[in-house]
């Protein structure tokens, strides 16, 4: 994992912009060759998790990494970060396989609109269920966004408390915010950065482990 922060800033732009144009075009070919709609949504859950693991092994790599090298007066909970990381991934699960349940039940086209009326007259004597499901969603919702925000915000801080050596402020790492926030964008400024505390000779949280063994 920790190779993620060796890699240049080109190459984890095309991981999340190339890959995705290739997998869809791969993806249009399967759906043309067996018109079956459920195909193209399995494709697209695989290339959503694949490019959220690649999201998500960076910002670990790149925030257990940094915690390692925390100057001694900065102090953050990193059994926190760990826990919020986690959280988007659930929510992103839980959203994909509701959808993919209800294209595989429903189906699509003239069978969707042949459920309709099913449909409808369950969703009427359910509204109570539903509503509560719908909040429960939205809050998770809420709560996944929060989350990676502060994920973001810990690398931002951690990144900037490692170069500056002290406790960075926000008005420090305001910009390293951002440009994480807005990650294919950013990382064409941040990964040079992350590539100099992390290539050749510098110690990594694995080194560290095998080290301490």
């Amino acid at each position: 994992m920790t190779k993620l922060l060796q890699l240049k800033h080109w190459q984890i732009f095309l991981l999340l912009i190339g890959l995705p144009i290739l997998y869809q075009k791969i993806s249009i070919s399967f759906f043309l060759f067996t018109n079956n709609p459920t195909v193209v949504l399995v494709s697209y859950g695989v290339l959503i998790f694949l490019l959220l693991g690649i999201v998500t092994s960076w910002f670990y790599a790149a925030a257990t990494n940094l915690y390692n090298r925390f100057p001694e007066n900065v102090e953050m909970n990193l059994a926190r970060f760990k826990l919020f990381l986690f959280i988007p991934i659930v929510y992103v699960l839980i959203i994909y396989t509701t959808v993919l349940g209800l294209v595989m039940f429903y189906g699509t086209g003239e069978r969707l609109l042949e459920t309709v009326p099913i449909s409808t007259k369950f969703i009427q004597s359910n509204l109570g269920f539903i509503f509560i499901l719908a909040l429960l969603l939205s809050l998770l919702q809420l709560g996944a966004l929060v989350c990676t925000f502060y994920c973001v915000h810990f690398t931002a801080k951690a990144l900037k408390s490692v170069e500056l050596g002290r406790k960075a402020t926000f008005s420090d790492y305001s910009m390293e915010f951002f440009l994480i926030l807005f990650f294919p964008v950013g990382i064409w400024l941040i990964q040079p950065r992350i590539n100099a505390l992390f290539t050749n000779n510098s110690e990594t949280t694995d080194d560290i482990v095998l080290q301490q063994v």
